[in-house]
């Protein structure tokens, strides 16, 4: 047992709360929206439309820990709005930090900017992922 605030507690009392505290805080956590720093576009052409490839430190920042996840990707640059698609964010480390690369289906839909900002969504099904401005 464990003496806390004069009372007697058992130590799988203390255990409990503490697990339950933490499983609280992982969804709270898991829940939220997530977004990179700046990222600089590299168009490749080998890449699909369902392909985009970031460093794993920038994935990290999204709360991916999957080398490969599937997402509904949106594009918003206060333009001509295009479909949600199902793609894959791939995690590489041959991609250079701070760097999205994409294949050119997709590059045309940034409208001119070399600079985006990745932000991740909660949903149910497939996350949201947003490629929006800086």
């Amino acid at each position: 047992t464990c003496v806390s605030k004069n009372t007697r507690l058992p130590v799988t009392n203390i255990i409990t709360k503490l697990l339950d505290i933490l499983i609280y805080l992982y969804y709270d956590y898991s829940m939220s929206i997530k977004q990179t720093g700046e990222l600089q576009i590299l168009t490749d052409q080998s890449y699909t439309e369902q392909e985009l490839v970031i460093n794993p430190n920038d994935g990290f920042d999204l709360g991916l820990m999957m080398t490969k996840t599937t997402v509904e990707l949106e594009f918003n640059f206060n333009q001509k709005t295009f479909e949600p698609i199902s793609a894959n964010i791939i995690q590489k480390n041959e991609c250079r930090v701070g760097t999205l690369e994409l294949g050119n289906k997709n590059a045309a839909k940034l409208n001119g900017n070399t600079m985006v900002l990745l932000t991740l969504e909660d949903q149910e099904g497939n996350p949201k992922m947003i490629i929006g401005s800086v």
